[in-house]
């Protein structure tokens, strides 16, 4: 998780200047991390009750991986958006 999260603010330079992002943008990817683990917590939390932790925690490492496959290979904002959001939602 730790690493995820402080990917985008370490390379945020290239992104800008790779994608054209702006730094508003770069922030985003950043506060995207964080704000759709806040809303699966609960959910998670039950689901890791009823299924066991086990199960629970290879499906957000699958997750993770799906999410930052989506990152490293997105051409736009949207698509890295959307793959932060991923990986987020299983930290």
């Amino acid at each position: 998780m730790g690493l995820q999260f402080q990917s985008i603010g370490a390379v945020g330079p290239f992104l800008v200047a790779d994608l054209g992002l702006s730094y508003a943008q770069l922030g985003s990817l950043i506060g995207l991390y964080l704000l759709s683990g806040a809303f699966i917590a609960l959910p998670g939390g039950l689901l890791g009750s009823r299924f066991g932790d086990r199960a629970i925690v290879l499906s957000a490492l699958g997750l993770m991986t799906v999410g930052g496959a989506a990152v490293t290979l997105g051409e736009s904002w949207p698509l890295v958006a959307a793959g932060r959001l991923v990986s987020g939602g299983a930290a």
